[in-house]
């Protein structure tokens, strides 16, 4: 039996659904609007689910547009909860709404292409350099919201690990390999652990080199999130936090900077000796 898709994937397929069969109607946002007496900026919200879903607006536009009842309940079900929330969504769980979000998105994804900048990518961070980045970052964070942060990093990498995990695909500037983040010797066992991270069947890890010069990823990190059953996602960092890019013109230019960062990367191989390399200067320095 498949597995039903997460919240975030669920909301988006409801939501391109929804904007379908108003195309296939030919209504207006407008006349949506006016035929159930709403504005019409919560049937564009309803159509993006920009503040979430609820059943019974759902219900209303379904009869609106005519559904047939099996699409109807179908579309219906994908609005209701899961019975079982992810960890990140625990009571408890006090996480930031930005990052149990992208914990969620996480978790759905079939493919993660990640570019980074400044720093090792999240999902392969140690545990002692995750600590040093979220307190550099964020002066604020302290304990225990910082410890939770980084419990919370941890756990995330575990989508790495389960059965049918995602493909991760990485590019880390090189740049990023000699930011001293916690330490020579906390940098020496993060690279360490990258080196064996980048043996497993479905981590790729790429270094971009400083010889390189300019490249498209001098605008940022980003993270390309693609679904089995929804479209891709990008992931950009704005002001401390992050949104999400879901155009198709978006998504576009961001996979054709991917193309070109990954073109101008070394191959694994060569990527692997020279995190080596770094991973062994840095454990004789310390």
């Amino acid at each position: 039996m498949p597995e039903r898709p997460g919240p975030a994937t669920r909301t988006r397929r409801v939501c391109a659904a929804l904007r379908a069969l108003r195309k296939n109607n030919r209504l207006t946002l407008h006349q949506v609007a006016i035929a159930l007496g709403v504005s019409v900026t919560k049937v564009q919200r309803m159509e993006t689910g920009r503040r979430g879903l609820r059943a019974d607006d759902v219900t209303a536009l379904l009869t609106l547009y005519q559904v047939p009842a099996e699409e109807r309940a179908e579309l219906l079900a994908l609005v209701r909860p899961p019975a079982s929330p992810g960890w990140w969504q625990a009571p408890g769980s006090r996480l930031p709404a930005d990052l149990r979000q992208l914990i969620g998105l996480e978790d759905e994804a079939a493919v993660v292409r990640d570019f980074e900048l400044a720093m090792v990518p999240t999902l392969l961070q140690t545990a002692e350099y995750a600590r040093s980045a979220l307190g550099g970052m964020d002066h604020r964070l302290h304990e225990p919201d910082l410890g939770r942060q980084v419990a919370a990093t941890m756990t995330r990498q575990m989508v790495l690990s389960r059965p049918m995990p995602p493909s991760l695909h990485c590019v880390v500037e090189e740049s990023a390999l000699h930011r001293p983040i916690g330490g020579p010797g906390v940098l020496a066992r993060q690279l360490q652990a990258l080196c064996l991270l980048a043996e497993r069947p479905n981590v790729t890890l790429r270094v971009l080199p400083l010889s390189r010069g300019a490249h498209p990823g001098l605008r940022g990190s980003m993270t390309i999130l693609e679904f089995a059953d929804a479209p891709p996602l990008v992931r950009v960092p704005v002001a401390g936090t992050h949104t999400f890019l879901q155009h198709t013109h978006e998504v576009d230019l961001a996979r054709e900077a991917w193309q070109v960062l990954e073109h101008l990367s070394l191959p694994p191989a060569e990527s692997a000796h020279l995190l080596g390399g770094y991973a062994g200067e840095l454990a004789c320095a310390s």
